[in-house]
């Protein structure tokens, strides 16, 4: 798995009553489904929950295209989870105990030019990696995933109970 544009930048088509056909290409998250499934059953949301979640509703009235959007990834096969943050043209690709990735998605659509070791870009790169601890210790929620997952290895028989299993209903673990 990798954080670049053709995994993590992914088209969603929404349709129903009342949306008038159109593109729209303000970045949204899965999490703005909740909010927008709330919002068609005619629901309020809870009050202290996620303030990063948007209705898509919200989003086709007002679209931001500079706003925050999170993804992040893990896997046990991994050695690390991965941290997606993307702000305007910028991308920072956060992997614990690595070095990160930064990419102006403007000049380089491609991703083949990683900013992270140029000194000009050294603002950037703090200033989206402090915008990513703002919502979460990239550090403590990779721990408690790789903690989750060595929970459910135990719950399942152990490593190698799992690789003599014939279906999966989870992300086998790796060989090696």
């Amino acid at each position: 798995m990798v954080m670049y544009e053709e995994a993590a930048s992914i088209p969603l088509i929404m349709s129903g009553p009342n949306i008038s056909p159109h593109k729209e290409s303000a970045p949204v998250s899965l999490i703005d489904l909740y909010p927008t499934i709330l919002d068609i059953a005619g629901l309020e949301r809870v009050s202290g929950e996620a303030i990063h979640a948007r209705s898509l509703f919200e989003t086709l009235k007002q679209p931001d295209k500079d706003r925050l959007i999170l993804s992040e990834f893990h896997d046990y096969g991994a050695q690390t989870g991965m941290f997606m943050l993307r702000h305007e043209n910028w991308k920072l690709i956060h992997y614990p105990g690595f070095k990160p990735q930064l990419f102006n998605l403007e000049k380089d659509p491609d991703e083949e030019e990683n900013l992270e070791k140029e000194s000009v870009y050294a603002l950037k790169l703090e200033e989206l990696s402090n915008l990513l601890k703002v919502i979460l210790d990239p550090d403590e929620v990779n721990k408690l995933a790789f903690l989750d997952q060595e929970d459910m290895i135990s719950k399942l028989g152990g490593r190698e109970e799992i690789l003599a299993m014939q279906n999966y209903d989870h992300t086998p673990v790796n060989e090696i």
